[in-house]
């Protein structure tokens, strides 16, 4: 794969799509939160009124909701905008990945700009060129902290999977 501004363009425009989803996912946790603040409060008249099956509905369209968000930036997928695909044309990219291909992309002076520095050593290790290495152990964090996820979705929620537990919704404090 070649780096050039057409690439960058599409990563910049990734970026973007990328943001959104995930802070669209943030967004649903803080609302969650004062939901299930709210029911919390309101639990025996809830109970009275045969409202835990809204209330379990929520929960159920809100853990599907989440899950499904962290899922879809999981994996690589040939047709879609994903963290994950971001990453590995970034990790391929790397050695023409560096600080000045950056700076006249992303606009600046290269010599004066320390937060442009600062962002790019998020790459790279000698302040110069990507290092696959980095991007690489971000690759591998990524799929260690979304495997769990992405196997829920698939069994619980994409699939009906013969070894399938039956979903409990639990309130729990935070």
């Amino acid at each position: 794969m070649k780096l050039d501004g057409v690439a960058w363009q599409r990563w910049v425009d990734w970026i973007g799509s990328v943001r959104i989803d995930l802070r669209s996912a943030l967004t649903d946790r803080i609302v969650f939160r004062g939901f299930n603040d709210v029911v919390r409060e309101n639990e025996l008249w809830i109970g009275d009124h045969y409202g835990a099956w809204f209330c379990e509905f929520i929960v159920h369209g809100y853990i599907a909701r989440v899950a499904t968000a962290v899922r879809r930036h999981s994996r690589d997928h040939k047709d879609a905008v994903t963290l994950d695909g971001l990453l590995d044309q970034m990790e391929k990219c790397a050695p023409q990945f560096t600080f000045d291909f950056y700076v006249e992309h992303r606009g600046g002076d290269a010599e004066n700009d320390f937060l442009q520095r600062a962002t790019f050593k998020y790459v790279s290790e000698d302040g110069h060129v990507a290092s696959e290495k980095l991007i690489r152990r971000d690759i591998d964090e990524l799929q260690r902290l979304t495997s769990k996820v992405e196997a829920f979705v698939d069994m619980h929620l994409a699939h009906l999977d013969r070894r399938q537990v039956p979903l409990v919704a639990i309130w729990t404090t935070p």
